[in-house]
């Protein structure tokens, strides 16, 4: 597999030294499963390039700890490089933990959010602070599932349109150079 793809404008010898001290190190990259590359330029022009710059390097020490650990490239909607997840252990969890409150900015947009919020900080009003957030905090988790069900899946759904987009824009520019 190429770690390039588009017009080759750089001469191989300017990474030779960095090449070389990875191997000296004993490092070896994760590997990496899905979309190869991580950054690009120009998409959707004839001047289109993308190449793997980004990747986690580790040892046989860290190997051995874990063995099935790989790299993925995620979907970056707004930057020109593509995050990598480094996943350690695909294993199911043993046992559940409580999840913790996450507050999400989207809740604004849906109707009676506000009116939650007030309602539920002015009922929780004799409490001191720390007590008044978890309690403000559970109300909102409450009124999240049955008011934002909608929301994971149209997140799901963004971020598919996102990789096929990316996907279609590579076999376009992949079809172009090959013209």
């Amino acid at each position: 597999m190429s770690e390039k793809r588009g017009p080759n404008t750089k001469h191989p010898w300017l990474i030779n030294g960095f090449c070389q001290a990875v191997i000296d190190s004993g490092l070896s990259d994760v590997p990496l499963e899905g979309y190869p590359f991580t950054w690009f330029k120009s998409l959707g022009t004839p001047r289109a390039v993308e190449e793997r710059l980004d990747r986690a390097l580790a040892n046989n020490l860290w190997f051995n700890i874990f063995p099935t650990a790989s790299v993925e490239t995620l979907v970056a909607p707004a930057s020109d490089h593509y995050h990598i997840y480094v996943n350690l252990a695909p294993t199911p969890r043993l046992h559940t933990h409580k999840r913790h409150f996450r507050y999400e900015n989207a809740w604004h947009l849906e109707p009676g959010f506000t009116e939650l919020v007030t309602n539920s900080w002015q009922e929780h009003s004799t409490h001191t602070i720390i007590p008044k957030l978890s309690s403000c905090a559970e109300d909102m988790s409450v009124w999240k599932k049955t008011h934002c069900h909608k929301l994971k899946k149209d997140i799901e759904y963004c971020h598919k349109q996102l990789q096929e987009t990316r996907l279609a824009s590579s076999v376009r520019i992949r079809s172009a150079c090959l013209n």
